[in-house]
């Protein structure tokens, strides 16, 4: 059975989890650092967050938008569910392909980032979403 049930419940929660790690001082300095416009195209249900770390402060959207992504990666709801639990470590989702990502791909070392700082927020987030 699917962790989230609808892309609304799915909506919230990634909004949520990304206004957190907008108040996390290391991970924004990384992302202003980077330059990086990154995508993270989630599937099954799908959204999209793109993260623009060539603002200052670096900006957040939701769904599709015309700026070209640096770097974009794609998983499953599921999958990112559990990389962000810590159950599914990145390079295991990498080599499993759950996981996939296209271009500056050297520079992924910005998502690596988010993702641990989404991991120190993503148990609180779960529970005010009532998500088990």
């Amino acid at each position: 059975m699917p962790v989230f049930n609808n892309t609304s419940q799915l909506q919230k929660t990634i909004e949520r989890l990304f206004n957190l790690v907008g108040e996390d001082p290391e991970a924004i300095k990384v992302i202003e650092n980077s330059k990086l416009i990154l995508r993270l195209k989630i599937t099954s249900p799908a959204m999209e967050v793109n993260i623009n770390g060539r603002k200052s402060p670096p900006e957040v959207s939701y769904g599709s938008n015309s700026l070209k992504p640096d770097l974009e990666v794609e998983t499953s709801a599921d999958s990112l569910h559990y990389i962000l639990l810590g159950e599914m470590p990145v390079g295991k989702a990498w080599s499993g392909g759950k996981l996939k990502a296209h271009g500056a791909i050297t520079k992924s070392f910005v998502l690596a980032t988010i993702f641990h700082s989404g991991q120190r927020f993503y148990p609180q987030v779960l529970k005010e979403m009532a998500i088990k």
